[in-house]
């Protein structure tokens, strides 16, 4: 893993290798620069080297340096890439993968970036043809942002470094800052900075250094979508064997490679195959003192039953300042509180691996959320229960006293019936947000409206199912947006890699040719993955109710001495939003995600940049 920047027009080289130098914590073991006066192309890299570490530097040239890469990534079939190219003439001067890069973008152009397995964002120059090509993995694991200005283009790892570029006038975008703090993250393209988006998961952009004016976005595939070529079976049986493939080709490494095990279905599956591929790794695990939280038991049964070593940190104690300290290695900011634990399991693992597999994906692939479950139940719910009847029994529960326990069932409740009445897509973003429907114009100005907020979901699918759709949401918006930029900025902020095993395109194919009434069954969701953790032996894990990973946030929060967010957002009513705040410290636990999502905006880097 790495971090990029770079920008074509004004700017020089001491301007360079200052935002360069921000992007170190993503890339402690090295620095490359590139600059060309005559066309104004400014290019930088900071290297985190996992792999060919003498051979992989950046940016890396071919061709008399008529063609320059910066790049950010891993690609997992780089040696079936490496075999291709060879036979059609190409040589390798290194072993990495980089190169793979390099040479199919210059043999392939733009094509080769649907032929890629792996997770990347990256910068591709022409300095002959004079052109440039921007891009970003289908599923959007590393991240990009880029802006267009006066005079042509300006990209990096976190829109934090972009916006210090001169020509960009940072300042906030009021409209997504409401909308983060209702959705708690933000899906792409959308940035809490003006002018600043992050690039499409599976898109690249394509301009020329000519006619700088000119930029054009085209997609180059879709999550759900795997290329031929890179799909060995398929059907709707998942095997043993296709996980096994999956966790060998994610498991190449120079440098110490370990598991995140939480103890369920997906990583203790992903345990169990790297066992089975003849790897021993290291395993690590982190745990909590309320027992409604805590699966390190569970964790720990799969290790020893599986021979492997098993690191284990309960988190006992958050003291304010590690709070701030932490929202601080956010770049955007991130609603999810379980990127506090995220954050502290990186901080195990990176003192003796820098590599980390994870089981990032396979809710979003094999339909394991609980929103998935509910989606029959509330189309029949809808026939016989009124809107006003659902909105007064909303109401109703939203005054009941709750405790602070995973998954309260009172909490679950409430959220139900303020979606029960949308549809598809709609009604799951209705349910995931932070606040209910009808508080919206409590804490906020200028009623803010379902449809405006959750805008970029109408270009899903309707024609699909509603399982379809939804998963299909899942993995355009909150997948990139939630689960894979919490592993991104956790583990760039430890300088370590993670890699999602289940992103495979064999395992997608296998996914997406299933329906919810094949994965769900009894109210057991991934019922494909069970299977397999029977066939190898782990029933305990098979027959275990989902548990996410999440911490008692209602409690941290009311042990702190933290102050109420102040924000300088023009929608948020602040008066109501302190109201809220003095409301939880005194025991009401009620809203603790719309309050966590304030916190994590008002400390993360971009908002401190523009606000300070």
């Amino acid at each position: 893993m790495c971090g990029i920047v770079g920008f074509f027009g004004q700017g020089n080289r001491g301007l360079l290798e200052n935002l360069t130098e921000q992007l170190r914590h993503r890339g402690p073991d090295g620095q490359g620069l590139f600059v060309d006066h005559r066309l104004r192309i400014y290019l930088g890299h900071r290297r985190l080297a996992i792999r060919d570490i003498e051979g992989g530097a950046q940016p890396m040239f071919g061709e008399d340096e008529r063609y320059v890469l910066t790049y950010n990534g891993e690609i997992y079939n780089d040696q079936n890439l490496r075999s291709e190219l060879q036979d059609l003439g190409h040589h390798f001067a290194t072993r990495s993968d980089t190169e793979v890069v390099l040479r199919s973008l210059i043999h392939w152009g733009h094509d080769a970036l649907v032929r890629f397995d792996g997770q990347f964002a990256l910068c591709f120059v022409d300095r002959t043809e004079g052109t440039v090509i921007l891009a970003r993995d289908r599923f959007g694991e590393k991240p990009i942002y880029w802006a267009k200005v006066s005079e042509g283009v300006v990209f990096a790892s976190e829109s934090s470094v972009l916006a210090q570029h001169p020509s960009i006038h940072a300042a906030l975008d009021q409209e997504n800052c409401t909308r983060f703090l209702i959705m708690g993250y933000l899906p792409p393209p959308f940035s809490i900075l003006k002018g600043i988006r992050q690039l499409l998961p599976g898109h690249y952009l394509h301009f020329s250094l000519r006619e700088r004016l000119e930029v054009s976005e085209r997609r180059f595939a879709l999550p759900w979508e795997q290329p031929e070529s890179q799909v060995l079976n398929r059907g709707k049986s998942i095997e043993i064997d296709t996980i096994d493939r999956a966790v060998a080709s994610r498991s190449v490494s120079d440098v110490p490679l370990g598991i995140l095990l939480s103890g369920g279905v997906d990583s203790s599956l992903i345990a169990a195959s790297a066992m089975r591929n003849g790897s021993n790794p290291q395993t690590y695990t982190l745990g909590f003192e309320d027992s409604s939280y805590d699966e390190s038991a569970f964790a720990k049964g799969v290790a020893e039953k599986l021979r492997l070593a098993n690191k284990q940190h309960k988190l006992t104690h958050l003291d304010d300042l590690s709070i701030l300290r932490t929202l601080e290695t956010l770049d955007e900011p991130l609603g999810d509180p379980s990127y506090l634990p995220t954050y502290e399991t990186y901080a195990l693992a990176k003192k003796s691996s820098r590599v980390l597999l994870t089981g990032d994906g396979g809710d979003e692939l094999f339909f394991g959320y609980e929103p998935f479950r509910a989606l029959n139940l509330a189309r029949k719910m809808r026939r016989v229960i009124p809107k006003v009847v659902s909105d007064v029994l909303a109401e109703t529960v939203s005054h009941l006293p709750r405790g602070d326990s995973y998954m309260n069932k009172l909490e679950v409740t409430e959220r139900y019936f303020d979606g029960l009445h949308y549809k598809d897509a709609m009604q799951v973003l209705v349910w995931m947000s932070t606040l209910r429907v009808n508080e919206w114009p409590r804490f906020f100005t200028g009623s803010p409206c379902p449809e405006t907020v959750f805008s970029f979901a109408r270009g899903l699918d309707s024609a699909l199912p509603d399982d379809q759709i939804v998963r299909q949401l899942f993995l355009s918006a909150y997948l990139p947006g939630s689960i894979l930029s919490k592993s991104d900025r956790a583990s760039m902020a430890h300088s370590v890699e993670s890699r999602s095993v289940f992103l495979h395109p064999e395992v997608v194919s296998h996914a997406v040719s299933l329906t919810s009434k094949d994965e769900i069954r009894r109210g057991m969701s991934k019922q494909s993955l069970r299977r397999v953790a029977t066939a190898v032996g782990l029933k305990n894990v098979a027959t275990r109710k989902k548990h996410g990973f999440a911490l008692p946030l209602a409690e941290i929060l009311r042990k702190s001495n933290l102050d109420a967010p102040q924000l300088k957002v023009e929608s948020v009513r602040q008066d109501r939003l302190d109201q809220e705040w003095s409301r939880m410290r005194q025991g009401r636990p009620a809203r603790v995600q719309f309050l966590w999502s304030a916190l994590a905006l008002s400390r993360c880097r971009s908002y401190q940049l523009v606000t300070a």
